[in-house]
């Protein structure tokens, strides 16, 4: 189907310290490398790797913490445009080398303070000016945006290079036909984020002292990055959220387990997972320092109390039962698109936690990793086929644009 000199060039974010990214980048570039397709990443945020001084971190928590507005408003849109121009040679030279850019996955399409609609938008550019084809892959597309991001993500998906648009679910789909127009919309794949591969990408989990006991893994997030990103509209508190750790917490110990605290790897949600430990008795913290350490504390839990959407992901890839916070529509929607029941979810609200701390049982948990077994075997099958189909829609397009 496509030769083997045939090259792609994967742009997302995929050195950010979530590592969820990371995953959804891996997991694509091993399945590439399956069809004898070479890859090679970019990081749209202008980063080479997953190495980030203190200094750059003191930076960014400032900037994003700020009591005024006007900070965000004007630092983000203008790191955006440094960063491309910073990075002008290095992304051109990566852009010509490539017979198509793939722009994805993750939570791309999404609009806060211009930074992705700026980014991805700069990116179709030098793209036109290399006259390399991209397509937009497996994108979860948020509800709301401001109008400036409606009109350069409109720009994006309509220009005569973007040969192909998949999203990682239908809610996505229809917040392309609501901001952008059933014209774009009609031409957008439903698909399924690539990290459902990860236990095929990662044909042997990598091992941890972990194992030798029995332990339930809870993902720990900093409330703050919570209330600014979610799309939902929550009654919510940090005291309720702590409530929620420590009877959790108490449930797993009831049930004989060990309770395991960790993080997607983001330097915020590990500060905050310190800070909050040392009020949580018997508890073993674990810092997610690399991409394989989230595999690790995953891929071998009993079960995963999730909060960051990859963590939910994760284990279902491993077949590991698990529950998560529905704190953003893309929760829900992942649920919804591997067809498991609504019951795993539990909101992002007092209400929510307190019930979801009182009436999950850590006994039904073995019913429940039957059911993401069997959702997961179709999930994976139907994800292979639409790939595929990529793959050859985009060889078509290549030659028939080398024609015209």
């Amino acid at each position: 189907m496509t030769k083997k000199d045939t090259h792609y060039l994967i742009a997302a974010v995929p050195y950010s310290d979530n590592f969820g990214d990371a995953l959804i980048h891996n997991s694509l570039a091993w399945k590439l490398e399956n069809y004898d397709i070479s890859s090679e990443a970019l990081d749209i945020a202008g980063r080479h790797n997953f190495e980030r001084s203190a200094q750059q971190n003191a930076i960014k928590d400032k900037i994003l913490k700020s009591r005024f507005e006007w900070v965000r408003q004007l630092f983000i849109p203008l790191n955006s445009m440094l960063v491309a121009v910073k990075n002008y040679r290095n992304w051109m030279s990566k852009v010509k080398a490539a017979d198509v850019v793939l722009m994805g996955g993750g939570n791309l399409i999404s609009d806060v303070y211009l930074n992705f609609p700026l980014k991805l938008y700069f990116l179709s550019l030098f793209c036109y000016f290399a006259n390399t084809n991209y397509a937009v892959v497996y994108v979860g597309v948020a509800k709301r945006m401001s109008g400036p991001g409606r009109w350069l993500f409109k720009r994006l998906f309509a220009a005569k290079q973007c040969l192909y648009i998949s999203v990682r679910d239908a809610a996505s789909k229809d917040n392309i036909a609501y901001l952008f127009g059933a014209q774009i919309a009609d031409k957008v794949v439903v698909s399924i984020d690539p990290a459902v591969n990860l236990n095929l990408s990662y044909s042997e989990a990598p091992h941890s002292e972990l194992s030798k006991q029995a332990y339930a893994a809870i993902n720990i997030v900093n409330p703050v990055v919570l209330m600014v990103n979610s799309d939902n509209d929550v009654s919510f508190n940090e005291q309720d959220y702590q409530q929620w750790i420590s009877q959790c917490v108490a449930k797993v110990k009831a049930a004989g387990l060990l309770p395991v605290l960790y993080t997607n790897g983001a330097q915020e949600d590990q500060q905050y997972m310190q800070d909050i430990a040392s009020n949580l008795p018997d508890v073993k913290v674990v810092s997610v320092e690399q991409v394989d350490d989230l595999v690790k504390v995953v891929s071998q839990a009993q079960c995963v109390f999730a909060t960051r959407l990859h963590s939910a992901i994760s284990a279902f890839s491993f077949s590991v039962p698990f529950t998560v916070m529905s704190w953003d529509s893309k929760v829900s929607a992942f649920v919804e698109a591997v067809k498991l029941p609504a019951s795993m979810l539990f909101d992002f609200s007092r209400e929510g936690m307190q019930k979801h701390s009182e009436t999950i049982q850590l006994a039904d948990m073995p019913e429940l990793q039957q059911q993401i077994v069997q959702a997961r075997h179709k999930v994976v099958n139907a994800w292979d086929v639409e790939f595929r189909d990529m793959l050859q829609r985009l060889e078509q397009y290549q030659a028939e644009s080398q024609l015209s």
